[in-house]
């Protein structure tokens, strides 16, 4: 699955340049994986900043990725809906 959004992201930055391709991504995440929570109407900041900059553990296996968040994570519960949703998108390609 990472294998087929990278190839994805390499896909949108060649048509549109990078800085659109990001924007395109954050507005995605936030129609697709934000709705019903209160970063529904976030700016693309507070979205960076709650969610994206996220001290983790990162293991990455053969077959998965294994995010660590700390249980002080003030935001848990969203990280987790985003993660579900995002599993449920299908994948591109």
């Amino acid at each position: 699955m990472i294998e087929q959004v990278l190839i994805h992201l390499k896909e949108i930055n060649y048509v549109y340049g990078l800085h659109k391709s990001a924007y395109i991504l954050m507005n995605a995440l936030r129609e697709k994986c934000l709705v019903n929570t209160e970063f529904k109407n976030a700016t693309v900041e507070t979205i960076r900043t709650k969610l994206l900059k996220l001290g983790a553990v990162i293991t990455i296996s053969k077959r998965r990725v294994l995010i660590a968040i700390s249980r002080a994570c003030p935001d848990q519960e969203i990280f987790v809906t985003v993660r579900e949703r995002l599993s449920r998108l299908p994948c591109p390609g």
